[in-house]
């Protein structure tokens, strides 16, 4: 975590655990009230880390970095693009991450 945000709570859970996925939710708590949700999972076999967040408020200024081993496969950040969805069917752009920088934007 960084930024000027202050923490007052955090809590872990693994929510599943089987031979097919697993996967963590965390809840990150402020100071002012306002809390993160965020849900990690990831599938037996592959290279694909799915991310889900939920935030009360937007605080733009906070945020948490995702540091993985550097002996894993190269990342490809998916990011869906809603502005192209034709009959039913979402387009995704892929972002190859070739370096990690904590808290570079």
């Amino acid at each position: 975590m960084y930024g000027p945000g202050k923490l007052t709570a955090y809590s872990a859970k693994l929510t599943d655990a089987g031979p097919v996925f697993a996967r963590v939710a965390l809840r990150y708590t402020y100071q002012n009230g306002n809390s993160i949700h965020l849900a990690l999972q990831i599938a037996a076999g592959d290279n694909t880390l799915r991310c889900e967040s939920r935030v009360k408020q937007h605080q733009p200024d906070d945020g948490f970095d995702l540091v993985l081993s550097r002996s894993l496969p190269p990342m490809i950040f998916l990011v869906q693009h809603e502005g192209r969805r034709e009959e039913g069917r979402i387009d995704w752009d892929k972002h190859l991450l070739q370096t990690l920088q904590a808290g570079a934007s």
